[in-house]
């Protein structure tokens, strides 16, 4: 049994080849898929991140504003509570005047009556 040296030489070309030809027509191209998965991952994590930081941006504003009108509804309540109070202090001061003098008009009238009622 001899070694056939042209065919070893045949078959490590052949494999040489074979490896030249993967790496460059399967290799290379999986290779440059992964890095543009890569960069689009990349790109995407950093859109996210500016997508977080408006997010939270527009987030601190909603807190504010709300925070903002808490304190407007508070000071529109207390508002409304004193004029309701002064409202209400004038008109039961109304009410009073009015019934004193409807009873100082009644006891004016009971006394003509009475008056009234004596001379006869």
């Amino acid at each position: 049994m001899s070694i056939d040296w042209i065919t070893v030489f045949a078959q490590i070309a052949n494999f040489l080849v074979l490896v030249w030809l993967l790496k460059r027509f399967l290799y290379r191209p999986i290779l440059d898929g992964i890095d543009a998965r890569e960069a689009e991952i990349t790109h995407r994590m950093a859109e996210a991140g500016e997508a977080e930081k408006k997010a939270q941006a527009v987030e601190a504003d909603f807190r504010q504003q709300k925070q903002q009108l808490l304190s407007d509804q508070d000071a529109v309540l207390k508002r409304a509570l004193t004029e309701s109070e002064d409202q209400r202090d004038s008109l039961l001061a109304e009410a009073r005047a009015k019934l004193e003098k409807e009873q100082q008009d009644w006891h004016k009238h009971l006394e003509r009556e009475r008056q009234k009622f004596t001379a006869q």
